[in-house]
């Protein structure tokens, strides 16, 4: 039996080619014109606040036009299909494969897999740019798959081929350094907090402050939520 799904695949080079891109001009621009034309305090933050806004569409858009790309992924016993618009459908045997890796955060995930020819096929998905698709259910049915197939390791196929079951690659926050690194979060934003209380804060730092706390808890937040869904 084949199973079809519909992929928006969100490329990740070209996407970060795009980003880090709009990122150095909107750096540079947002120097450089305010310096250049001598604008004062008020018309400074106008600027920033304006600039910022037209580069996230300028880039949002960018990527969803050029990063995206949808591909029709077809599931079997034997094999995987990946066909993708005006390209020739790459074919894998199931056989071919070495292991997987499935992370998933919420709705943004990420697939790959390992070939024995040393060759990677990797999927992205991301709910900011990719529209509503069959991501999530073709990674959960390959692993339900996996879960269940009964290839003893090194017994010929019918091919002739030999077959090798597939193994799950953990991602980073199921491994022990992301909990240690977790760890070490918790403890420095608890000693940071103490710190704020008793010695409070300096005029001008609070930005560092939210950003130094953000990053914390989006680290322990994406590290939770994989521990859970492996829980």
């Amino acid at each position: 039996m084949t199973t079809t799904y519909t992929i928006q695949n969100l490329e990740t080079g070209p996407a970060i080619g795009i980003f880090s891109g709009i990122f150095l001009v909107y750096a540079v621009t947002g120097i450089a014109v305010p310096l250049k034309l001598d604008f004062t305090t008020a018309y400074y933050w106008v600027w920033i606040i304006v600039w910022t806004a037209m580069s996230c569409a300028i880039g949002y858009y960018a990527i969803k036009k050029l990063a995206l790309r949808e591909l029709v992924v077809s599931l079997t016993a034997e094999s995987l299909a990946v066909q993708a618009a005006g390209l020739p459908e790459q074919i894998v045997p199931l056989q071919q494969i070495v292991s997987y890796s499935y992370y998933k955060n919420g709705e943004d995930g990420r697939f790959r897999l390992r070939l024995h020819s040393g060759g990677k096929i990797e999927l992205c998905h991301s709910a900011t740019f990719c529209p509503a698709d069959d991501f999530h259910t073709f990674a959960a049915d390959f692993e339900r798959q996996q879960t269940m197939a009964v290839v003893p390791e090194e017994k010929p196929t019918v091919s002739g081929e030999v077959g090798r079951n597939i193994q799950r690659e953990k991602t980073f926050f199921e491994k022990p350094l992301a909990t240690i690194i977790g760890w070490f979060i918790v403890v420095g934003l608890c000693y940071f907090t103490y710190h704020l209380l008793q010695h409070g804060l300096k005029d001008g730092k609070w930005g560092a402050v939210c950003m130094a706390y953000a990053n914390g808890l989006a680290y322990l937040g994406t590290w939770w939520n994989a521990r859970r869904a492996r829980g």
